[in-house]
């Protein structure tokens, strides 16, 4: 099973306490992004219970007390929980973490389970697991760690979104974690301390009294609800009719987002509403395998909630300039006809009349209404997103719809200005300079001359780290196990002027992996990098653009490893 070296990401309302996740678990998150997580509040199914601190008993344990107020699930990882401790440095925090690793989908089973036994005796083969950090320093970590000797854990009970409630009697001695097996090996000598009978509970209580409609604060609704006519009032104690504004979008067109886990589409159109200085749109998504001529109920099923909608009409108001909405407004209900269908994906003609709420999104990507909140009546939105390729008379490069005229250029010729013919290169030779690894982006970025400017830079980023030789003709950054890309003409607020992609060249690539570094070393030959615009994680060559060929080099450089492995 999978382990967690370290705690992740926690806020807790007293303090912020921070640390690197590392985990067995592989990352799946494209982002990698950390993630904080604020503190449940929700109430308890029981009174939380609060151990005394005590003098050390005959076994020499100290009992430990823990403010279960604060035991919450963190979201980025379901099957672990925390709470806060108090039994060390004062000025310092103390965590307690009961992690479950019962099964491959790393949801927890109610029941009773001994915490002593053979596969429990280890961190490295615990299925249910409990752990002790004391005085946590962000930048150091625990000054000691704790692992269960013995002791009993019980799950009462699990609720649909996977928080637990139950009770602890536990003792725990000082260890240290094995970074590469996740063995707890005990410290000689070490401390121990113990966890007395205690419950605990994260199952959220609803909140329905005199309610007869509206959110329950738990995720789920008071009464029936109020049905497609009628919303919630502010003291959610009756139903009262809509009235909403009419929003009046502008022309729609088609938008592709295409990534490097699949590609995704949403049409979008400008609207205006609340503050008339900032930015409004309206975009239908899709989270479907294709659409398909007909009508969709968007009140139905999936389409009821944004965590599970297929197609998705969102209303992004007020956006600020960090692309913050200030409010967001999702389907209440309506139809969406698509009438014909174009030859590419997504493309279409079609109608819509449909009414958008006001709403909250959380974590789980929910859409909960907004109690009292805006509203708006979208009616008789229509579009045609079918493009029509422009390649009358043009033999070569794009045309105006995501593809390419024709058959393309070969691997010395490139797409002439007017389009009209395939030309061959006529490129600048660069010398590649000093270089260094920016930790942030996973590149190495090196100078060249001739060029532009002091900030122009010809950036390499690897996707491999296994040596071989690559060719790199006709591939893209999703495609390349290594590609370069050149920045030119930086301005400030603008960013680059220029961006030029590699078109093709030969990289024999050699690493070598050593305990906390990873040494780089790539010879480059026959490099040739044509201007191009960027958009989703593809580079077009710009018809008539300029080009840079690179001088045969070789370079070598030394990555270090961080906490979550090489840093590219």
């Amino acid at each position: 099973m999978k382990k967690f070296l370290t705690i992740t990401l926690i806020v807790f309302s007293m303090m912020i306490f921070a640390a690197c996740g590392d985990s067995k678990k592989e990352n799946t998150d494209p982002t990698n992004e950390p993630t904080t997580t604020e503190p449940s509040t929700e109430e308890p199914t029981t009174e939380p219970t609060t151990e005394p601190t005590t003098e050390p008993d005959e076994d020499g344990c100290t009992g430990i007390s823990i403010d279960w107020e604060t035991f919450y699930m963190d979201e980025s990882y379901p099957n672990s929980f925390y709470a806060t401790a108090n039994f060390g440095d004062a000025s310092l925090q103390d965590i307690l973490a009961i992690e479950f690793y019962q099964n491959e989908d790393y949801q927890t089973v109610a029941g009773t389970y001994d915490l002593g036994t053979e596969m429990n005796s280890n961190y490295e083969t615990c299925t249910e697991c409990v752990r002790v950090y004391q005085d946590y320093d962000t930048e150091n970590g625990p000054a000691k760690q704790f692992f269960q000797k013995s002791g009993t854990l019980t799950v009462e009970s699990v609720d649909n979104k996977g928080n637990i409630s139950g009770t602890i009697k536990a003792k725990l001695i000082e260890v240290t974690i094995d970074t590469d097996t996740f063995a707890s090996i005990p410290v000689a000598g070490g401390a121990c301390i113990k966890i007395e009978t205690a419950t605990f509970g994260s199952i959220c209580t609803p909140q329905c009294d005199g309610k007869v409609c509206g959110p329950d604060g738990c995720g789920g609704t008071c009464g029936d609800g109020c049905g497609e006519d009628k919303t919630c009032s502010t003291d959610q104690k009756s139903c009262v009719p809509w009235e909403c504004d009419t929003l009046a979008p502008g022309e729609v067109t088609l938008k592709m987002q295409e990534g490097y886990f699949g590609t995704s589409y949403y049409y979008e159109a400008s609207a205006s509403s609340g503050d008339t200085s900032l930015d409004d749109f309206l975009r239908l998504q899709f989270y479907n395998e294709g659409i398909t001529v007909g009508t969709i109920n968007l009140s139905e099923g999936d389409n009821a909630n944004y965590a599970t909608c297929t197609e998705c009409f969102l209303y992004l108001e007020d956006i600020d300039e960090d692309g913050y909405p200030g409010k967001i407004y999702f389907q209440q209900s309506g139809k969406l006809v698509f009438e014909t269908l174009g030859t590419r994906d997504y493309e279409s003609t079609g109608n819509a009349n449909f009414r958008l709420v006001e709403v909250n999104i959380d974590d789980d990507y929910n859409s909960v209404p907004v109690l009292g909140g805006k509203c708006y009546e979208v009616k008789n939105l229509e579009w045609d997103t079918i493009c029509v390729p422009q390649c009358d008379g043009k033999v070569c490069g794009p045309d105006g719809c995501g593809g390419t005229c024709g058959d393309g250029c070969d691997e010395d010729t490139t797409c002439s200005t007017d389009q009209k013919s395939c030309i061959a290169f006529n490129c600048t030779e660069i010398t590649l300079g000093e270089g260094n690894y920016d930790d942030y982006y996973g590149t190495y970025d090196m100078s060249y001359t001739p060029n532009t400017q002091d900030d122009d830079i010809v950036s390499l980023a690897l996707s491999t780290e296994e040596s071989g030789t690559y060719n790199l003709y006709g591939l893209g950054i999703k495609d390349a196990p290594l590609y370069f890309i050149v920045y030119e003409g930086y301005t400030s607020g603008a960013g680059y002027n220029k961006l030029y992609f590699q078109q093709k060249g030969t990289v024999k690539l050699t690493t070598e992996k050593g305990n906390s570094e990873l040494k780089v070393k790539a010879e480059i030959s026959g490099l040739r990098l044509e201007e191009s615009t960027y958009s989703s994680y593809n580079f077009t060559p710009v018809p008539g653009g300029a080009c840079y060929e690179v001088k045969d080099t070789t370079i070598s450089y030394t990555v270090e490893e961080d906490e979550e492995g090489y840093d590219d």
